[in-house]
């Protein structure tokens, strides 16, 4: 890129999970509009060494050592049937979720073999080794899968989730 007129040399200073960000409300204004989003599966940070660690140690195989989001999952999470019961998260909680995610508790699914994130009254559900196309290729990667807010009867303390 060329330097601007004081001589600083601009750069794009996006991190990943900015990127994501912008990403994620253009996918939510895509579904507000017309319905659906076309937008492909992106990149919202790498896998956590804590998730690594525990799929190691557990025979839990991940897909990718970067995290996904998609259209699909996004317009799932948002479903109608989520808006009616009250349980979906709002736009400006999903958008933040990447650069909140590191922060957040983390769990294991035993039941339903995925990573849950826990935090600010949401649940965000990560597959390890969730089989998507991206370009044309089908690849196994690490995917967001669903959100929802928390139920005032939701604990994470029981058999099914483990923290991790």
């Amino acid at each position: 890129m060329a330097k601007t007129a004081g001589g600083v040399r601009q750069t794009n200073p996006k991190s990943i999970v900015e990127r994501a960000k912008k990403k994620i409300l253009s996918v939510l204004s895509d579904i507000k509009r017309q319905g659906f989003s076309r937008i492909s599966p992106f990149k919202i940070g790498g896998v956590e060494k804590r998730m690594s660690d525990f799929a190691k140690r557990h025979g839990i195989e991940l897909g990718s050592t970067e995290v996904y989001m998609s259209s699909s999952a996004i317009a799932h999470a948002r479903r109608d049937s989520k808006r009616a019961k009250g349980l979906c998260v709002s736009d400006k909680d999903l958008a933040s979720f990447p650069s909140k995610r590191k922060k957040m508790d983390l769990y294991y699914d035993t039941d339903l073999g995925t990573f849950v994130y826990v935090g600010g009254g949401n649940k965000y559900a990560i597959h390890p080794n969730y089989e998507i196309k991206i370009n044309g290729e089908k690849k196994k990667i690490v995917n967001f899968v669903t959100a929802q807010k928390l139920s005032n009867k939701e604990t994470f303390n029981g058999k099914r989730y483990k923290r991790i």
